[in-house]
């Protein structure tokens, strides 16, 4: 009776590890893909901005409007651009063009050479 409460134990752990690391797998592909497509399509200086800085963090909520805003971080410099309202359609095909003005992000980009 031990040794069957042992292997059914053992057995729930293991598929619990192994529930777990393909969760965090996939997860980690999904953000990787997410990336690799926003750098792919935004173009300049979008492009550019995810490249030479540490982080473009896109903020945003709504559902057929979506109200979005872009912070980006240089060591310890960080700029916010305004808040920007875009239909969904729009803001699922280019994230950073629609909630980061050009003009805005070319003159953080300068900043960075």
């Amino acid at each position: 009776m031990k040794n069957t409460s042992t292997k059914t134990r053992l057995t729930f752990k293991l598929t619990i590890i192994l529930f777990a690391t393909i969760l965090f797998s996939t997860k980690n592909l999904a953000n990787l893909k997410l990336e690799d497509k926003i750098d792919n399509i935004e173009g300049y200086p979008y492009n550019l901005l995810i490249q030479r800085t540490d982080q473009v963090q896109v903020i945003y909520k709504g559902g057929k409007q979506i109200s979005c805003r872009v912070d980006i971080r240089l060591g310890e410099q960080l700029w916010s651009g305004e808040t920007q309202v875009v239909k969904a359609q729009k803001f699922k095909q280019s994230p950073l063009k629609y909630c980061l003005d050009r003009a805005y992000a070319k003159q953080i980009l300068a900043t960075t050479f």
